[in-house]
């Protein structure tokens, strides 16, 4: 079953139909734009579009429906894919007093028939008037269950995104653009395993 909006497409499960229940399988936007607010706290807030309505308010919900094991008596339980293309999020950090974006071009997370996760992300992160580009890939091992991840970029500039985003404030230094990958594993409870990296710089 599908119904599609001009931005959105939804694709819901008859299983969960047979139960009674409305409950998505697939979302597909294209052209959203998704604003997050960070308070002094460190607390985060959702919100679609121009305001803050009911929809960013279940971004959290989406994200741990297709990243959490499947659980059809849970919502969002059934999603299994979740894409998002030509579109932007805006960043506004009110303990740094700073913004930032993200123009997506590309991103999706799957999960595979056997229950694994991946993902593929284009992105393009704006800071002090300047596009960094990064592409991130990762297909969940179904025998231990790690998921293998590879970010690549290309001549980044390390000190713009240092001045605009917090986290990354000891990339400040870095003198010119960079390009290369790192490589990590990341466990089932989000833990960072095995990480390498190749970087180079200069022209």
């Amino acid at each position: 079953v599908l119904a599609s909006a001009p931005e959105l497409a939804v694709r819901f499960s008859l299983r969960a139909l047979a139960r009674g229940r409305i409950e998505p399988t697939a979302l597909d936007l294209q052209g959203a734009k998704v604003v997050v607010q960070r308070d002094i706290d460190g607390n985060l807030i959702f919100g679609v579009g121009e305001g803050q309505g009911a929809a960013g308010g279940q971004l959290p919900n989406l994200m741990s429906g297709i990243l959490g094991p499947p659980d059809p008596d849970k919502r969002f339980g059934f999603l299994r894919r979740i894409s998002v293309s030509e579109s932007t999020v805006t960043v506004e950090d009110a303990r740094s007093n700073k913004s930032w974006g993200a123009e997506i071009t590309e991103a999706s997370v799957t999960r595979t028939r056997s229950s694994g996760l991946a993902f593929n992300v284009i992105l393009g992160l704006v800071a002090e008037g300047k596009t960094a580009r990064f592409t991130l890939k990762g297909s969940q091992d179904e025998t231990t269950g790690m998921l293998p991840i590879t970010l690549k970029f290309n001549d980044v500039d390390f000190a713009a995104l240092g001045m605009a985003v917090p986290e990354l404030a000891a990339l400040r230094p870095a003198a010119v653009p960079l390009r290369g990958h790192v490589d990590f594993r990341l466990d089932q409870e989000w833990t960072i395993h095995d990480a390498s990296f190749a970087i180079d710089g200069g022209p």
